[in-house]
């Protein structure tokens, strides 16, 4: 077997090379999650000091390779790639997928095909995972999600084991932390997470200080990423009054919040057909959920779980840098409104459901809006 030696001539490639020398490989995988089995997309893999077959450059649509003659793609919609090219014995293979990495070292002893292996995104800080921290609530455990991901450990009732995960975890009533500067560097604490999450339910005893609003919105505005969902609103509407046209007067001016619980007038006990984006639908149709597909036969994805006065958003703001990821009829109304939406703010992201993703043990399965989450935790 011989290969290209990228210096204007060609030499054999044999077994039992020494590890500093170049073998011809093949490659192909799939990137997941930290459990290592749940598929993740559109992630940057790329190989340290290799030479690609077909250099690329070093902008990708997923993102930056630190030198053009690298190996490296993007895989595809459901974790899948393949590279070709030269490496060492001894490799390092990175995925960068926004603020989540991994990063693995692997043994190439000989050249040839290296086939069907999954290449995991890092489950803690010092494996490639960014600082997270989540508040509790009443109504919702995005936590559970994240352990059950590889971020910690759930129990025999599909609930995260304590101790076990990889982030923070706040008390709901003991959320002010985040705006104290424990340390003593001049920032709050919350600076120190590149994600918070925020559960529906979360005690709200007083209204937000002045001076904590004015922390969240520069926390985002420089690059960190917050997850709400339902009454967790608040911090939306209080914080960031331009993005979300939540349901209230319609009279309110878009940069100024509604009065406080006006969005909450959803009814309880129903299920929503909803309709999601094309990237989302790939993804979906390659999971399980509990009873099977899912998706719906025509495409929709159940959302379900809904509580009386669940947050009802009418639409995005009027030049708001976002996405729709979801959207549904309500059964008052009929009108299509936003269940799921993704915001750009500044050099963050604020990220918000109207609904909730409690609604069944774990460890029994996923219900399609669980599996919808996983999807929005990698593409914070």
């Amino acid at each position: 077997m011989r290969h290209t030696d990228y210096t204007g001539g060609t030499k054999p490639v044999t077994p039992g090379l020494p590890d500093t020398e170049y073998r011809a490989v093949e490659i192909t995988g799939k990137t997941v999650a930290p459990d290592r089995a749940t598929p993740i997309g559109n992630v940057l893999v790329y190989v340290e000091d290799s030479l690609s077959t077909k250099p690329q450059g070093t902008q990708l649509p997923c993102g930056t390779v630190p030198d053009a003659k690298w190996m490296a793609t993007c895989s595809d919609e459901n974790g899948n790639f393949t590279l070709s090219g030269q490496v060492k014995g001894k490799a390092t293979i990175r995925l960068e997928k926004g603020v989540f990495q991994g990063i693995l070292k692997k043994q190439f002893k000989t050249a040839g095909t290296y086939q069907k292996q999954n290449y995991n995104l890092g489950g803690s800080p010092a494996l490639g995972s960014p600082t997270m921290a989540v508040v509790k609530g009443s109504y919702d455990s995005i936590q559970d999600i994240l352990g059950r991901l590889g971020f910690g450990t759930l129990d025999t009732n599909g609930n995260l084991l304590s101790g076990t995960q990889t982030f923070d975890l706040f008390e709901s009533a003991k959320y002010e932390a985040l705006f104290e500067d424990k340390d003593k560097n001049g920032k709050a604490n919350i600076f120190d997470y590149k994600v918070v999450f925020w559960n529906c339910g979360f005690t709200l005893d007083t209204a937000l200080t002045e001076a904590n609003k004015k922390i969240l919105r520069q926390y985002v505005q420089e690059g960190g990423k917050i997850y709400a969902s339902d009454w967790a609103y608040t911090l939306v509407e209080e914080i960031f009054p331009e993005l979300i046209d939540f349901s209230g007067s319609d009279s309110t001016p878009a940069t100024t919040p509604e009065t406080e619980d006006a969005a909450k007038i959803g009814t309880a006990d129903i299920t929503i057909k909803a309709s999601v984006t094309p990237a989302l639908l790939t993804w979906l149709k390659s999971q399980t959920c509990l009873g099977g597909s899912c998706v719906n036969s025509d495409n929709t994805v159940n959302i379900e779980g809904f509580l009386s006065g669940w947050v009802v958003m009418n639409a995005l703001h009027k030049g708001v840098d976002g996405e729709i990821l979801t959207y549904g009829k309500m059964p008052e109304d009929k009108a299509d409104r936003p269940l799921t939406v993704t915001l750009a703010v500044g050099k963050g992201h604020v990220t918000y459901t109207s609904y909730h993703n409690e609604t069944s043990d774990l460890s029994k399965g996923y219900h399609p809006q669980q599996r919808i989450l996983q999807y929005l935790i990698f593409e914070l």
